[in-house]
């Protein structure tokens, strides 16, 4: 079951009582809710703004990681990861040889 935790996120939001309501019966708690994908998303909402609303408030809750190492900034696109800058990445930090 959804818990309290997720409820109180959801609601300072902005998201409607409905949106929760579909979280608890759902079990989505605040584990499970970092791990929702794009078609999960949609499924739970009804209109754009929720939408909107509910993406924000997700992102709020991933911390942004600035690799000092690699001489990323804030500023800085940040693009996925290639399998070579992956494999570079673990031959650098000795990781694989």
């Amino acid at each position: 079951m959804a818990d309290e935790e997720t409820a109180n996120l959801l609601r300072s939001w902005g998201l409607s009582q409905d949106v929760m309501e579909k979280f608890r019966k759902n079990d989505i708690d605040c584990r499970a809710l970092k791990e929702l994908n794009e078609d999960d998303v949609s499924s739970f909402f009804s209109t754009l703004g929720q939408r909107l609303r509910f993406r924000s408030g997700l992102k709020s809750l991933h911390p942004v990681v600035q690799p000092v190492v690699l001489g990323i900034g804030p500023d800085t696109p940040v693009s996925r990861p290639t399998l070579l800058d992956i494999a570079n990445f673990l031959i650098m930090f000795r990781i694989v040889r």
